[in-house]
C-alpha cells in the first residue's frame, strides 16, 4: 500500500564538506540535503516511509550534534527541518501502520 505523503528524494545528495578546507562539516559527518519543495506530493509505501523517517531522525541527530560542537545556527536550522520533514513523514502514516504500532506497543 501506498500513502500521499513522504520524502522519496529527499535524501539524494550528501554534503561532504572538508571541515579543513571550507571550516563545515567534517567528512565524517554526511548530511543529506532537503531541497525538495514537493515534499507531501510523493507517493511512499509503508516501508519506505519508516526508512524515510529513519534517514530524517538520523539527520536531525547528526545537525543537533554539528550545532553543540560548532554552535552554528546553520547547522541548528538544518537540525530544524529534518524534525519538520520528520513530522510530516509521520502525519502520513498508513491508519493501518499506526494502529499496528499501537497494537505492539499495547495502546489499543
Amino acid at each position: 500500500m501506498t500513502t500521499n505523503v513522504g520524502a522519496s528524494s529527499a535524501y539524494t545528495s550528501w554534503e561532504r564538506t572538508s571541515s579543513a578546507s571550507h571550516g563545515g562539516t567534517p567528512e565524517s559527518e554526511r548530511m543529506p540535503q532537503t531541497a525538495d519543495p514537493h515534499v507531501g506530493q510523493r507517493l511512499l509505501s509503508n516501508e519506505q516511509r519508516e526508512a524515510a523517517i529513519k534517514r530524517a531522525g538520523d539527520a536531525m541527530e547528526i545537525a543537533y550534534a554539528a550545532f553543540a560542537r560548532t554552535g552554528k545556527a546553520e547547522d541548528l536550522d538544518r537540525a530544524y527541518r529534518f524534525l519538520e520533514l520528520m513530522r510530516d513523514l509521520v502525519k502520513g502514516r498508513d491508519p493501518e501502520v499506526v494502529r499496528a504500532m499501537e497494537q505492539a506497543r499495547g495502546l489499543r
